[in-house]
């Protein structure tokens, strides 16, 4: 039975849809549920007995598991017959051919309301355009140009005159002539009463078509995919259509007489026809098989049965009440769904990293998928909560205030999560004030795992695979970002910068470059890839005008990284080395005073790396060679701070002035490092003490963050997932009571897990 089932679901699914992934179609467009249909019995004037329901036919209700599907805008496009599949559909959707109430839409997963307006740019319809018709014209007169010369000869000689004689003469060879055979007559016989019933049609044949327009002929075996579905209103002088209603069952009488019992008495059957259109029977098995397929493997919905499930477990108007049960008490969750853990006012717990505005005003807390933001005065006041619906990758502040009516200053800060877009956030009132997505060819969001403001704030750049997304602030919307590969000829034949993109920092380059951007200093940005590898790139707005190439692309070579405009990573690139200590790199990050400085944190490594990166410039041009090695001299200083143990990020801290350096390790200490003990190194060793180091938490020390208003306050916040190593905790129940003990896993659990402010100095 299983396989039946199965068989069923891989036909129907390869016709309706085989392009949308299995996951996707179940939690997306698969329903919970089909309508119920329970038509009456239809009883005549003389039926002696009821009609059984076993004897009334079954309406096709197992077809309508895929009315979601056939709401898709691409469906919808390709149900029209405004393009040859389903592929090219998309393929118009995805450059903006097709319109929706007015209005383009990108996104071929779009379902449709009853009423939406569908128009499509006729210059898109390969019959309407006047390219390929000039095309296939030219392709037409090569490949038979003798045809055509006497098809003009024939028609020349056509003359009223030469008809007249033509016909005397085949009358007088008719007398003589044997007898045709009868088919020929036959069809003679029907072109002429074809020609003599529909003259205005042979008229409108012989018209020449407008400049720019194909002929169309049909082919052959095109009636199961050349038809219109019910539930659409079609214009093809227009290009447009109307989606009239959803799918669904239609039904009408069938009337006949019963001949049973001698009695010839008129009966009426209810006949069912499904809207879906398939090439399959709609009331055989297989829809019926494929339902109990996907019913006996129940996916995990969202959207409305979610609200369901929350509703029946709370109440009538559950759902919102609980909502506003969680606001009210501030309850924090450590991952998706209800949590446990509470954020009360003054203990800050609840957050594993922690950042503060440029001005310090504000504080956030990033804790897995919620962002806490605070007022960090006098004293640390809550203010608001930001819950993420996927788990939060990077959380950057925007570098500038902006001022309101109330007078009161607002920050916004940009949350990076999964599967949904970026997101431009008020840190005052907790509005989406602006998204920025990536779709890319296979309708997947692609997320950033890092983040990063320009120095002027009109940019904000995100980390991809082997690419980073520039994403002007100005133009929100899906795919208005210019894609940086990073990988290209790099990559290629020198082992680049390539892999998943963990870190970026933005910066100036050496003043050597200022003579090269006509005395302004260039903007760069620091490159660290989970493969170790860290790339310096040219990410001046003129130097990447210059080098940008628009590449629209099709069903067969769709866009790379969800961006039509891509810029080489060549191009752009100035140097770049490979870090051999550790798994990846965890951070990068500029000294606010000297240029040239790097501070990069690798992961799994127990130390900090400082590099002075002019070493690797050369004579101060940008430079075409490969990945550089590391060199003895590049390498100022190597500082000590154990984190080899975990795959947590540990974030550190310089203050703005570039005096002095903050990080905390995986045992619960924090470290303080003078930057003029760094940089004035004599001694070959490259192993710097901190100035200052004490144990702050008896956990992991996630993140350090200085007052940029007050150096000496500094803001910690620990907090890391253990596990027991020998658990002792077993599920013993009463009807299995011959049965061995069978260990419970236990969720991991956290130490320490709070934020302090700290007030130190160096003696």
């Amino acid at each position: 039975m299983f396989q039946q089932r199965f068989r069923s679901k891989r036909l129907l699914r390869g016709y309706h849809g085989d392009w949308i992934p299995e996951t996707r179609f179940r939690r997306w467009f698969l329903p919970t549920n089909l309508p119920s249909y329970a038509p009456m019995q239809q009883k005549g004037k003389h039926d002696s007995q009821s009609t059984s329901a076993l004897d009334s036919p079954v309406p096709p209700v197992a077809s309508l598991f895929l009315r979601e599907v056939e709401r898709r805008l691409d469906v919808i496009v390709f149900r029209c017959c405004f393009a040859h599949s389903a592929y090219h559909s998309r393929s118009l959707i995805v450059h903006g051919k097709v319109k929706v109430n007015g209005i383009a839409v990108t996104d071929p997963n779009k379902l449709l309301e009853e009423g939406d307006l569908i128009t499509v740019e006729p210059e898109s319809v390969p019959m309407l355009n006047p390219h390929v018709a000039k095309r296939v014209e030219q392709d037409r007169k090569l490949r038979s140009p003798k045809s055509q010369d006497a098809a003009e000869l024939t028609e020349q000689q056509a003359t009223p005159e030469n008809t007249e004689q033509a016909s005397e003469e085949n009358v007088a060879e008719s007398s003589d002539a044997p007898k045709e055979e009868s088919s020929q007559s036959e069809t003679s016989a029907t072109d002429l009463s074809a020609e003599l019933k529909h003259p205005k049609q042979k008229q409108n044949q012989a018209d020449a078509l407008p400049q720019g327009v194909l002929p169309f002929h049909l082919p052959p075996f095109a009636a199961p995919f050349l038809f219109i579905p019910p539930y659409l209103d079609v214009s093809f002088r227009t290009c447009s259509a109307i989606y009239l209603r959803h799918p669904t069952l239609t039904t009408h009488l069938m009337r006949s007489r019963s001949t049973e019992q001698g009695q010839n008495q008129p009966r009426a059957q209810r006949v069912y026809h499904s809207d879906i259109p398939t090439p399959y029977p709609a009331g055989g098995e297989m829809y019926g098989l494929a339902w109990e397929f996907y019913v006996r493997n129940a996916p995990r919905v969202r959207g409305d049965e979610r609200r369901t499930k929350v509703e029946g477990r709370y109440g009538r108007f559950g759902f919102l009440s609980a909502r506003a049960w969680e606001r009210d008490r501030l309850r924090v969750a450590t991952r998706r769904g209800w949590g446990s853990k509470r954020l009360k006012e003054q203990e800050l717990n609840g957050g594993y990293t922690a950042a503060c505005t440029p001005m310090s005003s504000r504080a956030r807390l990033l804790a897995k998928c919620y962002v806490v933001y605070k007022v960090n005065d006098k004293a640390a006041e809550y203010k608001h909560a930001y819950r993420s619906p996927t788990p939060i990758l990077d959380v950057q502040w925007y570098i500038y205030p902006a001022e309101s009516d109330d007078g009161e200053v607002h920050w916004c800060f940009a949350v990076s999560s999964r599967d949904i877009p970026l997101r431009l956030i008020n840190a005052y009132t907790g509005e989406v004030k602006i998204t920025y997505a990536i779709i890319d060819h296979t309708e997947k969001h692609i997320a950033a795992m890092a983040l990063a403001f320009s120095k002027d704030g009109a940019r904000l750049y995100g980390g991809l695979t082997n690419a980073v997304a520039i994403y002007p602030l100005a133009y929100a919307g899906v795919n208005r970002h210019v894609a940086l590969e990073l990988g290209s000829e790099l990559s290629e034949t020198h082992e680049g910068n390539c892999g998943i993109v963990s870190t970026l920092a933005t910066g100036w380059a050496p003043r050597a470059f200022d003579e090269e951007n006509c005395g302004v200093p260039l903007e760069i940005l620091a490159v660290g890839t989970f493969s170790g590898f860290i790339g310096i790139y040219v990410s001046d707005p003129h130097w990447l005008a210059s080098a940008t190439e628009t590449r629209k692309g099709t069903f067969v070579t769709p866009p790379r990284h969800g961006a039509e405009q891509t810029v080489s990573g060549a191009s752009m690139f100035l140097t770049g080395w490979h870090v051999s200590e550790g798994s990846g790199i965890s951070q990068v990050t500029w000294h606010p005073k000297h240029r040239e400085i790097l501070v990069v944190a690798p992961r799994r490594a127990d130390c900090l790396l400082v590099y002075d990166t002019s070493y690797f410039y050369g004579s101060g041009h940008l430079s075409d060679d490969a990945a550089i090695s590391t060199q003895s001299r590049s390498l100022i200083a190597r500082l000590k701070r154990p984190a080899g143990s975990t795959h947590q990020r540990f974030w550190l801290d310089m203050d703005s002035e570039g005096e002095f350096l903050a990080a905390g390790d995986e045992k619960g200490m924090i470290r303080i490092w003078a930057w003029e003990s760094i940089l004035t190194r004599t001694s070959s060793d490259c192993h710097i003490p901190p100035v200052l180091e004490w144990q702050a938490h008896q956990d992991a020390v996630g993140s350090v963050q200085f007052n940029q208003k007050d150096l000496h306050t500094l803001m910690s916040v620990s907090g890391a997932r253990h596990w027991d190593s020998v658990d002792h905790t077993y599920d013993t129940s009463e009807s299995d009571t011959g049965s061995e003990d069978i260990p419970i896993a236990k969720k991991p659990f956290c130490t320490d897990n709070s934020a302090t402010f700290w007030r130190w100095s160096v003696s």
